[in-house]
């Protein structure tokens, strides 16, 4: 097992830790989980969409995922991301009929 080496250089401001083996293999794993955990949470809205899409909507989200090299967690960012975009102008359109009426 290796030690801690810990290093301060004052006129860069950098310190270097080194963790052990385990320290190491500990971080990766985490990192491994995490990425796993909001690959999952994509993918479940993902399948959500579909499930409420339209048959048109449902067709266009399988086009994409079909489409050769594309990975679906794009697509699944890339629907999330046009929802907010749909959400934001809606918004916004609403507001300014409700400024029209109180005018």
């Amino acid at each position: 097992m290796r030690t801690h080496d810990l290093t301060s250089t004052a006129r860069e401001g950098a310190c270097h830790y080194d963790m052990t083996d385990d320290q190491r293999k500990l971080t990766f794993l985490r990192d491994n989980v995490e990425k796993l955990q909001g690959t999952a949470a994509s993918l479940q809205q993902l399948l959500s969409t579909v499930q409420h899409a339209s048959e048109a909507e449902a067709a266009e989200i399988f086009r994409r995922l079909r489409q050769p090299g594309v990975e679906p967690e794009l697509v699944a960012e890339q629907i999330a991301a046009g929802q907010l975009l749909f959400d934001v102008g809606r918004r916004e359109s609403e507001r300014k009929l409700l400024n029209f009426v109180a005018s």
